[in-house]
């Protein structure tokens, strides 16, 4: 009896899910789309000869899309999200009122990208499935934390950030050790099947390309000073460009490696790459005060109340997927509700500020209460890697919105576990 009632508490936290992850997707008409959307449903032209994202989700998606189009990744990305969240609820919580679950849920903003063809999702997508695991584990949530780190090139990074992390706070260490090193193996042989069948996954080296860009945009003498000292960089022969860019048009620290009028897309991904690392490395060596508070401003400036453009209509490589799918013309997106300063932008900061406030408070009274139980322990676990996420693209790509709002939900657990806490605290005395 008590086994089929955990089971039906499972599916109404899954089915409540389910339907706050697809909710704006549905009432923007059509998926959340950006110019990188192609490369995860499986229409990627470069797949083959080196792909400059990860693959995996390409992979993942390809067989679905002949059957359910530009939905595929959304409902493959909604049904994972649901599951995990119902696996959480019965592993930390005491069963509570669905319609606070699912408010919860939308205002961490975790339906903006659980309903956007992108790879951003599954970085909660991981963290959800690592708690999981190392509590108790399962083969489903073990295979699907083992793909979600192949998924995005920051993953890998974070998900050791996050080993060290349960190491140092969670009591299960073997459990951890096991897990995180079998995570490892499985996803390295699962990229290099994909890689295989499919072709070569370049992402890292985009990656790379990023931090070059930044310091080029954030410290513009650190080029001038590689260049006096090594005349042969490969980049000295582009720095005129460089000074007229950040001058004209580049406004942005990601700029030299999205904008057609940068000199790097007149240079190979792997020479970008190796170029980047060099540049990179003399800027630490170098100018480590003047790249350490350009990375805290970053950092600080991930939290102001904003929201992200990247949910505003889209051009370039989305029209590939849009001029196959006239009804993108009649969602919210393409109207540009979701735009800066839009009513869908006032909302999203709305939620923002929040979903500050609640997991704020959510914290505070674990610590308060809770400090001897579990329950605070996953709640700062969250939180930290919410914070880790935010330092890795402070350090790597500088102030992107997009990258903080997506980890938004974490910040959400410890008001869940709070408020489960406090419902148990209620029915027991």
């Amino acid at each position: 009896m008590i086994a089929q009632e955990q089971l039906s508490e499972s599916m109404r936290v899954f089915l409540a899910s389910f339907a706050a992850c697809l909710s704006v997707a549905l009432i923007n008409g059509y998926p959340l789309l950006f110019n990188d959307s192609f490369h995860y449903l499986g229409l990627d032209p470069w797949v083959g000869a080196g792909a400059s994202r990860s693959i995996t989700l390409d992979f993942l998606a390809r067989p679905f899309y002949p059957v359910f189009g530009v939905w595929s990744v959304i409902l493959i990305q909604a049904t994972i999200l649901s599951y995990l969240i119902s696996l959480f609820s019965a592993q930390y919580l005491t069963g509570g009122r669905i319609l606070e679950l699912s408010a919860l849920i939308i205002f961490s903003q975790l339906p903006f990208f659980a309903g956007f063809v992108m790879a951003d999702v599954w970085f909660v997508i991981f963290v959800l499935a690592f708690l999981s695991v190392i509590k108790t584990f399962r083969w489903p949530p073990f295979l699907i934390l083992a793909f979600a780190i192949t998924v995005h090139g920051s993953h890998l990074y974070l998900f050791i950030i996050s080993t060290i992390l349960a190491l140092l706070i969670f009591n299960e260490r073997l459990q951890i050790v096991k897990v995180s090193i079998a995570t490892i193996l499985l996803a390295i042989i699962f990229t290099s099947l994909v890689n295989g069948l499919m072709g070569n996954d370049r992402s890292h080296e985009l990656s790379w390309s990023l931090l070059g860009s930044k310091i080029l945009f954030q410290i513009p003498e650190a080029i001038d000073h590689k260049c006096t000292d090594d005349p042969s960089f490969l980049m000295c022969s582009h720095r005129e460009n460089i000074q007229e860019s950040v001058l004209d048009w580049c406004n942005e620290p990601d700029c030299f490696v999205w904008d057609e009028r940068s000199f790097f897309r007149e240079i190979d991904l792997g020479e970008r790459r190796t170029a980047s690392k060099e540049l990179f490395t003399y800027t630490l060596l170098n100018k480590p005060v003047e790249f350490t508070k350009a990375t805290i401003s970053d950092f600080l400036s991930l939290f102001k109340v904003t929201c992200s453009d990247d949910f505003g209509p889209q051009d370039n490589q989305a029209a590939a997927i849009k001029a196959n799918n006239a009804e993108y013309a009649r969602s919210l997106q393409a109207a540009g509700i979701w735009s800066h300063e839009s009513q869908g932008c006032l909302m999203q900061k709305s939620f923002k500020l929040i979903t500050y406030f609640l997991g704020a408070i959510g914290l505070l009274v674990l610590s308060l209460f809770f400090r001897s139980q579990e329950v605070i322990k996953v709640g700062l676990f969250c939180v930290i890697v919410f914070l880790a996420n935010d330092l890795l693209f402070a350090v790597v790509s500088g102030n992107y919105p997009r990258y903080h709002d997506r980890g938004l939900f974490l910040l959400i657990i410890p008001a869940l576990l709070a408020i489960s806490e406090l419902r148990k605290l209620r029915k027991s005395t």
